[in-house]
């Protein structure tokens, strides 16, 4: 499986930008994660 490293020896560290919306992505999963044990 690839992961974060494989992206940064093949493309070179990410700038700001892609790291603060990979950031909020991740949250907003979570939240969602949270979500749906709250209703079970």
């Amino acid at each position: 499986m690839i992961n974060k490293e494989d992206f940064i020896n093949a493309m070179g560290m990410p700038d700001k930008s892609f790291t603060s919306a990979e950031d909020a992505v991740l949250r907003h999963v979570r939240e969602m994660q949270a979500e749906l044990v709250r209703k079970e």
